[in-house]
């Protein structure tokens, strides 16, 4: 028997159609272990460019103990050497305290796209002004998509300084955690940067209420006028900001994420006012789904509501069960059922899908077993049950 070709026995296992794969693999595999990546980029030029996308693709200048933390001044001499390097750079963390972040405007960060600023430290009470103004600038590269502020402020005003040059390209802010010490009514002074206003797509407002305020001022900077996904978790308790927020996008959100306890704060939001709204993500606890068909008992019947996520809390997290011994999947019972009667009632005549998402540790039963309580949603073949590991028990 003749034997075949090589090429032809090969077929389409050629090694140079497997290296690319090969090398995303081990990238990956390591992408946790930066030393690891340190040697892999130093001891083979197959793995270097991957290994270097993987080492600068997030920076942190806000911790020296984490992982990803290099100095402004150990990166502008790593630059100096391998200027290539900064195409790399994407994501950076810096502290609004740190004196030697103040350098970071001349370090030549030309491709960064994600901004996470952090405000007050404990240790270090007193913003460093230079280092404001170094951040002003970076988050002024046209490059810039989103920004992410955390922490403890004084007041609004250095806030309103980050943002003082931003440009039309920025698209998302959050504002994560994000507590002032003042409330902007108490602060009669503040004076906003003169600057283009900038029309954001995407804003997050994750248990930040204060920050409502100011982007309702009429002299804000970032524009809300035409937002089309909003998530306003955790911020419902501010004095109406969250309610004027969202009636001036209502004519443009197209996704609306709110958490179902926000609802017991005050008004829910009127989701009757989104006429583009196709999808809701709603963070709730099990046991509160019967909670939210309400919010949605007067909705236009012609909505255009196409997809629903509701997210739990953490799994093991049971503070409406009885003992942690019992068999809680009981009790679930009839919250759930009666969440699948009350939302078949729904005029919702677009809706594609339905998703519970459920973090459970090792030991839960598998989330099939909603499925068989409720029926309607399965009837209708709307609804996927997705579960995630939670790692916090492991």
């Amino acid at each position: 028997m003749l034997e075949e070709p090589r090429d032809t026995v090969m077929g389409s296992n050629t090694p140079g159609l497997q290296i690319p794969e090969l090398l995303d693999h081990i990238i990956g595999f390591l992408c946790d272990d930066r030393q690891a990546l340190r040697t892999c980029a130093l001891a083979s030029r197959m793995l270097t460019s991957a290994a270097q996308r993987q080492l600068f693709s997030w920076i942190t200048f806000a911790s020296p103990s984490h992982n990803n933390y290099i100095s402004p001044r150990r990166l502008r001499t790593i630059l100096a050497d391998s200027p290539h390097l900064t195409q790399f750079i994407r994501r950076i963390e810096l502290h609004l305290n740190h004196e030697s972040n103040a350098e970071l405007a001349s370090v030549g960060l030309t491709h960064v796209a994600d901004i996470m600023v952090y405000g007050l430290a404990r240790s270090r009470p007193d913003i460093h002004q230079p280092t404001v103004a170094a951040a002003c600038r970076l988050i002024g590269l046209e490059s810039v998509h989103r920004v992410q502020v955390m922490g403890r402020f004084r007041d609004m005003s250095v806030i309103g300084r980050l943002f003082g040059e931003c440009t039309p390209h920025l698209q998302e802010v959050v504002f994560e955690a994000c507590w002032l010490e003042q409330s902007l009514e108490a602060n009669a002074t503040l004076t906003w940067p003169n600057t283009v206003r900038t029309q954001l797509a995407r804003l997050k407002l994750l248990g930040s209420d204060r920050a409502m305020a100011w982007l309702v001022d009429e002299d804000c900077p970032l524009g809300i006028s035409e937002l089309t996904e909003v998530n306003v978790s955790g911020s419902m308790a501010a004095k109406g900001y969250v309610y004027t927020l969202l009636h001036r996008t209502r004519r443009t959100v197209t996704h609306l994420a709110f958490s179902l306890w926000d609802l017991h704060r005050g008004p829910h939001p009127d989701l009757t006012q989104f006429s583009f709204l196709t999808r809701l993500t709603v963070q709730t606890r099990l046991d509160a789904l019967p909670r939210f068909p309400p919010a949605l008992a007067d909705v236009d019947p012609h909505n255009r509501v196409r997809e629903i996520v509701f997210t739990s809390e953490r799994f093991d997290n049971r503070s409406w069960a009885s003992d942690p011994e019992d068999d809680w999947t009981q009790e679930l019972k009839a919250p759930l059922r009666a969440f699948d009667d009350a939302f078949a009632a729904l005029p919702l005549p677009e809706l594609q899908r339905v998703e519970i998402q459920i973090r459970q540790k090792t030991g839960d039963p598998p989330g099939e077993w909603f499925k068989d309580l409720l029926p309607r949603l399965v009837a209708r073949r709307l609804l996927l049950v997705t579960v995630y590991p939670d790692t916090s028990f492991t």
